[in-house]
């Protein structure tokens, strides 16, 4: 079965502590911006499951491997 788009893992760190999984939250939703629109959806730090999670208003999901599948054919294209 033919993959429907190419796609590239993103993974955060493990963090040392709680300030430091935000601090690489943050630059990886600044990163994130740069390359395109992900529909609000972003990079965030559970302090109560101390765990990365990624998601928006609509719902979001735990990286317990502290990563996540993005597509790749739209933001790598071109301008």
């Amino acid at each position: 079965m033919k993959p429907k788009h190419n796609k590239i893992w993103i993974e955060l760190d493990e963090p040392k502590d709680a300030e430091h999984a935000k601090a690489m939250c943050y630059q990886a939703n600044n990163m994130l911006h740069r390359l395109g629109d992900t529909g609000g959806r972003e990079f965030w730090w559970d302090t109560k499951d101390h765990q990365y999670c990624f998601g928006g208003d609509m719902g979001y999901v735990t990286l317990p491997d502290r990563g996540t599948w993005f597509n790749l054919d739209y933001l790598g294209r071109g301008d």
